[in-house]
């Protein structure tokens, strides 16, 4: 049995995840979930830094840690967007911040597949683009 964890990244109320956790859980593997738009920086805490073979430390939510560096799979799936304040600058700075941080190491372990890789599902956010590309391919746009 490989003990390497998977982490599923998704809001709480998502019933399809909660199915993937459960197979997840019947072949004992695992797994991390976490939403990081409410549970980014707390509950959760990111100790992380880059060395020779990619990122190492650990992501830990509640009880619960996974080590970066042994990270299998990410799972990606809806999560929560990041609590964005109209008030005060810094706390919108943070929240950006909190955002970048976190998704910029998860979206760049070592020796990790992804369903879906966060970075591409926020390129994807921009119509545009997506008609340019659809365009570039031959397929017809409406």
């Amino acid at each position: 049995m490989d003990g390497r964890p998977v982490l599923v990244c998704t809001e709480y109320e998502d019933a399809t995840a909660d199915l993937v956790i459960a197979e997840l859980n019947r072949r004992r593997v695992p797994v991390l979930r976490f939403d990081p738009g409410r549970d980014f920086p707390a509950p959760a805490v990111l100790a992380a830094r880059l060395g020779a073979g990619g990122w190492e430390g650990r992501l830990t939510v509640g009880e619960r840690t996974a080590d970066l560096s042994a990270v299998r799979a990410l799972y990606h799936r809806r999560p929560s967007p990041y609590p964005t304040s109209s008030g005060e600058q810094a706390a919108r700075f943070a929240a950006q911040e909190n955002r970048r941080g976190l998704g910029g190491v998860l979206g760049a372990l070592s020796g990790c597949l992804y369903l879906s890789h966060p970075q591409a599902i926020a390129r994807a956010e921009y119509k545009p683009a997506q008609l340019d590309a659809a365009t570039r391919v031959g397929l017809t746009i409406p």
